[in-house]
Protein backbone atom coordinates (compact mmCIF):
# COMPACT_ATOMS: atom_id res chain seq x y z
CA UNK A 1 0.00 0.00 0.00
CA UNK A 2 2.97 2.29 0.65
CA UNK A 3 3.91 2.05 -3.05
CA UNK A 4 0.42 3.19 -4.03
CA UNK A 5 0.58 6.35 -1.96
CA UNK A 6 4.11 7.07 -3.22
CA UNK A 7 2.77 6.73 -6.76
CA UNK A 8 -0.13 9.11 -6.01
CA UNK A 9 2.33 11.65 -4.61
CA UNK A 10 4.53 11.34 -7.71
CA UNK A 11 1.55 11.60 -10.06
CA UNK A 12 0.21 14.66 -8.25
CA UNK A 13 3.52 16.45 -8.78
CA UNK A 14 3.90 15.26 -12.39
CA UNK A 15 0.45 16.49 -13.42
CA UNK A 16 1.43 20.02 -12.38
CA UNK A 17 3.83 20.15 -15.36
CA UNK A 18 3.13 20.27 -19.13
CA UNK A 19 2.06 16.98 -20.68
CA UNK A 20 3.34 15.52 -23.98
CA UNK A 21 -0.24 15.10 -25.32
CA UNK A 22 -0.06 15.41 -29.11
CA UNK A 23 3.52 14.09 -29.39
CA UNK A 24 2.50 10.80 -27.77
CA UNK A 25 -0.82 10.64 -29.59
CA UNK A 26 1.18 10.70 -32.83
CA UNK A 27 3.40 7.86 -31.63
CA UNK A 28 0.36 5.77 -30.79
CA UNK A 29 -1.66 6.61 -33.92
CA UNK A 30 -2.86 3.52 -35.78
CA UNK A 31 -1.55 2.37 -39.11
CA UNK A 32 -4.10 2.60 -41.92
CA UNK A 33 -3.18 0.80 -45.16
CA UNK A 34 0.48 0.70 -44.18
CA UNK A 35 0.78 4.40 -43.26
CA UNK A 36 0.78 5.84 -39.78
CA UNK A 37 -1.81 8.59 -39.38
CA UNK A 38 0.47 11.49 -38.45
CA UNK A 39 -1.57 14.31 -39.95
CA UNK A 40 -2.47 17.05 -37.50
CA UNK A 41 -5.82 16.38 -35.93
CA UNK A 42 -8.17 19.32 -36.13
CA UNK A 43 -10.72 19.57 -33.35
CA UNK A 44 -13.99 20.93 -34.70
CA UNK A 45 -15.18 23.99 -32.76
CA UNK A 46 -18.57 22.32 -32.27
CA UNK A 47 -17.15 19.04 -30.90
CA UNK A 48 -19.19 17.65 -28.03
CA UNK A 49 -17.46 18.15 -24.69
CA UNK A 50 -17.09 14.95 -22.68
CA UNK A 51 -15.40 14.38 -19.33
CA UNK A 52 -14.25 11.16 -17.74
CA UNK A 53 -12.68 10.24 -14.40
CA UNK A 54 -9.54 8.12 -14.18
CA UNK A 55 -9.79 6.98 -10.57
CA UNK A 56 -6.93 5.26 -8.76
CA UNK A 57 -7.21 3.42 -5.46
CA UNK A 58 -5.01 1.14 -3.34
CA UNK A 59 -5.29 -2.53 -4.22
CA UNK A 60 -3.84 -5.75 -2.95
CA UNK A 61 -0.82 -5.53 -5.29
CA UNK A 62 -0.45 -1.76 -5.68
CA UNK A 63 -2.43 0.93 -7.47
CA UNK A 64 -5.63 -0.06 -9.25
CA UNK A 65 -7.52 1.89 -11.91
CA UNK A 66 -11.30 1.92 -12.05
CA UNK A 67 -12.76 1.03 -15.45
CA UNK A 68 -16.32 0.39 -16.56
CA UNK A 69 -17.97 -1.35 -19.50
CA UNK A 70 -20.36 0.71 -21.62
CA UNK A 71 -23.86 -0.67 -21.94
CA UNK A 72 -25.37 -1.90 -25.18
CA UNK A 73 -27.99 0.87 -25.05
CA UNK A 74 -25.69 3.90 -25.46
CA UNK A 75 -25.38 5.56 -28.88
CA UNK A 76 -21.58 5.30 -29.25
CA UNK A 77 -18.87 2.82 -28.25
CA UNK A 78 -21.30 0.07 -27.13
CA UNK A 79 -19.70 -2.55 -24.88
CA UNK A 80 -16.31 -0.83 -24.77
CA UNK A 81 -14.15 -0.62 -21.66
CA UNK A 82 -13.88 2.98 -20.49
CA UNK A 83 -13.62 5.41 -17.63
CA UNK A 84 -16.84 6.62 -16.00
CA UNK A 85 -17.94 9.82 -17.68
CA UNK A 86 -20.15 11.46 -20.25
CA UNK A 87 -21.31 14.63 -21.95
CA UNK A 88 -21.07 17.99 -20.27
CA UNK A 89 -24.29 19.79 -19.46
CA UNK A 90 -24.63 23.51 -20.10
CA UNK A 91 -22.40 25.72 -17.94
CA UNK A 92 -20.75 22.68 -16.34
CA UNK A 93 -16.98 22.48 -15.94
CA UNK A 94 -14.85 19.52 -17.00
CA UNK A 95 -14.43 18.56 -13.35
CA UNK A 96 -18.12 18.92 -12.53
CA UNK A 97 -19.03 16.67 -15.47
CA UNK A 98 -16.55 13.95 -14.50
CA UNK A 99 -17.72 13.94 -10.88
CA UNK A 100 -21.44 14.03 -11.77
CA UNK A 101 -21.11 11.21 -14.29
CA UNK A 102 -19.07 9.08 -11.87
CA UNK A 103 -21.80 9.48 -9.28
CA UNK A 104 -24.59 8.72 -11.79
CA UNK A 105 -22.82 5.63 -13.14
CA UNK A 106 -21.30 4.12 -9.99
CA UNK A 107 -22.73 6.00 -6.97
CA UNK A 108 -19.29 7.29 -5.99
CA UNK A 109 -19.79 10.73 -4.46
CA UNK A 110 -17.48 13.64 -5.21
CA UNK A 111 -16.60 13.80 -1.50
CA UNK A 112 -14.81 10.44 -1.85
CA UNK A 113 -12.57 11.66 -4.68
CA UNK A 114 -9.35 13.63 -4.24
CA UNK A 115 -8.66 15.30 -7.57
CA UNK A 116 -5.02 15.00 -8.63
CA UNK A 117 -5.05 16.76 -12.01
CA UNK A 118 -5.89 16.37 -15.69
CA UNK A 119 -4.44 14.44 -18.60
CA UNK A 120 -4.16 15.77 -22.15
CA UNK A 121 -7.52 16.04 -23.90
CA UNK A 122 -8.21 13.95 -26.99
CA UNK A 123 -10.64 14.35 -29.91
CA UNK A 124 -12.45 11.09 -30.78
CA UNK A 125 -13.95 11.30 -34.30
CA UNK A 126 -16.54 8.44 -34.11
CA UNK A 127 -18.41 10.15 -31.28
CA UNK A 128 -17.40 13.68 -32.40
CA UNK A 129 -16.22 14.26 -28.82
CA UNK A 130 -13.43 16.14 -27.16
CA UNK A 131 -12.57 13.92 -24.20
CA UNK A 132 -11.21 15.57 -21.04
CA UNK A 133 -9.68 13.30 -18.38
CA UNK A 134 -9.72 14.18 -14.68
CA UNK A 135 -7.42 12.03 -12.56
CA UNK A 136 -8.57 11.30 -9.04
CA UNK A 137 -7.67 9.22 -6.02
CA UNK A 138 -9.94 7.18 -3.77
CA UNK A 139 -8.60 6.36 -0.29
CA UNK A 140 -9.90 2.78 -0.41
CA UNK A 141 -11.32 0.29 -2.89
CA UNK A 142 -14.76 1.75 -3.61
CA UNK A 143 -18.08 0.04 -3.12
CA UNK A 144 -19.70 0.20 -6.54
CA UNK A 145 -23.40 0.43 -7.28
CA UNK A 146 -23.46 0.45 -11.10
CA UNK A 147 -26.34 2.03 -12.97
CA UNK A 148 -26.82 -0.45 -15.82
CA UNK A 149 -28.70 2.16 -17.89
CA UNK A 150 -25.58 4.32 -18.18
Amino acid sequence: MKEHFSFIEYLSKRLQHPLPGWEYQQRMSPYIQGKQTLEPRIVPPDAKQTSVAALLFPGEYGSELLLTKRSATVSHHKGQICFPGGRSESNESILQTALRETHEELAISHEQISVIGNLSSLFVPPSYSMIHVTVGHLPDKPLLYPNFNE
